[in-house]
């Protein structure tokens, strides 16, 4: 069901490996309008990455045939389309993972002394997974990879590329690789999300 790694080896560009300040912000912050959401920070998860404490990986998953039309309540009052586009393609991404995964929307996790909500969170083989969408704060990644999960997956939201989406991949060095989905895994998952969603709503 699954191709090989999903994780490739760190990109060999060396602006990507040595200066994540200047693109962490394009992967983490930017909104559905294009802008930097405000008061947004990065330079602590830069900080690790520079150090080896983390790892970071770009990732292309191919998009399931009719994601673009299909309807998704919204979790909260204010999700607007694209975000909830973006949690279907999260939730279909989590189950084409691991099908025996068990996902959980807006999990409520403890960081820095307090908490936060992962948009999708998923116990699967492979470890546990948080997959953001949209815009995050780069503060959130290093607490939530020490204390919560095993992978964090950003789904920003500029990654839709035709039949493809980009995305980006943070993970500790110790951490299980992960399978990258194919393109049939990704359309039973989604297929399944549907069925699902149409049967409870």
């Amino acid at each position: 069901m699954f191709t090989s790694n999903f994780h490739p080896p760190i990109p060999p560009e060396p602006w990507l490996s040595r200066r994540p300040d200047l693109w962490l912000p394009d992967i983490l912050h930017k909104t559905a309008t294009g802008g930097i959401r405000a008061g947004c920070d990065a330079q602590l998860l830069s900080m690790c990455l520079t150090a080896g404490l983390i790892r970071f990986a770009p990732f292309a998953i191919p998009c399931p045939v009719g994601i673009d039309e299909a309807e998704l309540p919204a979790v909260r009052r204010q999700e607007g389309p694209l975000h909830r586009r973006l949690r279907l393609l999260g939730l279909s991404l989590a189950a084409a993972i691991d099908p025996l995964s068990m996902i959980i929307e807006e999990h409520r996790a403890p960081i820095r002394d307090s908490h936060t909500f992962v948009d999708v969170y998923a116990e699967s083989r492979f470890g546990r997974l948080a997959i953001e969408l949209g815009a995050r704060d780069g503060r959130d990644i290093p607490p939530l990879l020490r204390c919560v999960v095993d992978h964090v997956l950003v789904l920003p939201f500029s990654g839709w590329s035709g039949g493809t989406f980009l995305g980006g991949h943070f993970f500790r060095p110790d951490s299980r690789p992960l399978a990258r989905p194919s393109f049939e895994a990704m359309t039973d998952a989604f297929e399944h999300q549907t069925t699902t969603i149409t049967q409870t709503h």
